[in-house]
């Protein structure tokens, strides 16, 4: 039979219940084998990972250590500045949202509601590419519209060019 610990008030519900397995239940005393940690709830259910310190970072890292390749890891979390972050376990960054809805795939500063970056290409342009989806007007009797547009940085310019685009667009 499981060794089984079990924290709790006297005469309350279970909070805390741990077999000899090292399986742990958190609000239930049903800890599952397969399952190093179980979190149950009757209503809505999160953990939270908090620091006190506001320039460091609350991350939750998944590591399979049978291949040593920190690359092949993945961790999300909350950068200090605020970014919702999606990356490899060796720190590279995949995926970023701001506190403003705003995806970075590629980038961790986005400016339009989508970004997507990748490398540069090969014929030493420095060409980044680059999507942006908008629909700025929401005005009945406007124009909305939608659409792709292909931009990229070259050489020491620091802005961004669009270069082509595909534009869809309705006409009230």
């Amino acid at each position: 039979a499981d060794n089984i610990l079990t924290m709790g008030l006297w005469n309350a519900d279970h909070l805390i219940t741990a077999n000899g397995s090292g399986n742990v239940g958190i609000g239930t005393t049903g800890v599952i084998s397969n399952r190093r940690l179980r979190v149950w709830s009757d209503t809505d259910t999160y953990a939270q990972i908090e620091t006190s310190n506001a320039g460091a970072d609350t991350w939750v890292y998944f590591r399979n250590a049978g291949d040593n390749d920190t690359s092949t890891d993945f961790r999300m979390g909350r950068s200090n500045l605020g970014l919702f972050i999606l990356g490899a376990g060796n720190g590279t960054t995949h995926m970023a949202v701001t506190s403003a809805g705003k995806v970075g795939i590629g980038t961790t500063n986005p400016g339009p509601r989508l970004e997507v970056r990748g490398a540069a290409q090969t014929s030493g342009t420095n060409l980044k590419h680059h999507i942006t989806v908008t629909d700025n007007v929401t005005a009945y009797n406007g124009y909305p519209a939608s659409g792709i547009a292909f931009a990229g940085n070259y050489n020491v310019t620091p802005s961004q060019v669009e270069f082509a685009g595909i534009l869809g667009k309705k006409q009230n």
